[in-house]
């Protein structure tokens, strides 16, 4: 998984970053993190996100790419991944932070041609995430809402 040609590593940093929440990442396992979530009674998915943005305000800035890792109950891990076009202009500062550019984007789905795909793997699972509550939540309600596709 990841090794989508035209992207480096830097922008697959969504997935990584999932699978570190989880302590799954082979390159960067957290055995506390790991040790942690295998104690956990769990009767659902776990499924971590992180997501990469046109900017830093929530309720305004759209998704440029989505990373969700989903550990089943059994142990399974499963990846996916989306980068879509965020509907304008990526700025300059963000490119910086991300290695996003309007180039990069061009050709990539909008959100909401994904969103019901998306909103099928979020369907029945419990997530977790850096800034979940603060940034990733936020901002994918308002972009389930611009779609018209219900929250899982």
């Amino acid at each position: 998984f990841g090794r989508e040609e035209g992207f480096s590593a830097e922008r697959r940093r969504t997935v990584d970053d999932a699978l570190d929440v989880l302590g799954t990442s082979p390159a960067r396992v957290r055995p506390d993190t790991a040790a942690f979530a295998r104690r956990l009674p769990r009767t659902r998915p776990l499924a971590a996100l992180d997501l990469e943005a046109t900017g830093p305000e929530p309720y305004t800035a759209r998704v440029i790419e989505l990373g969700v890792v989903v550990w089943g109950v059994d142990g399974t891990v499963t990846p996916h991944r989306w980068v879509v076009h965020p509907g304008c202009a990526i700025p300059p500062a963000t490119t910086a932070i991300h290695g996003y550019r309007d180039e990069d984007v061009a050709t990539a789905p909008r959100f909401e041609e994904v969103a019901a795909q998306i909103a099928s793997v979020l369907t029945g699972v419990d997530l977790v995430g850096f800034e979940l509550r603060r940034m990733d939540l936020p901002m994918l309600r308002q972009e389930f809402d611009r779609a018209g596709v219900s929250w899982p």
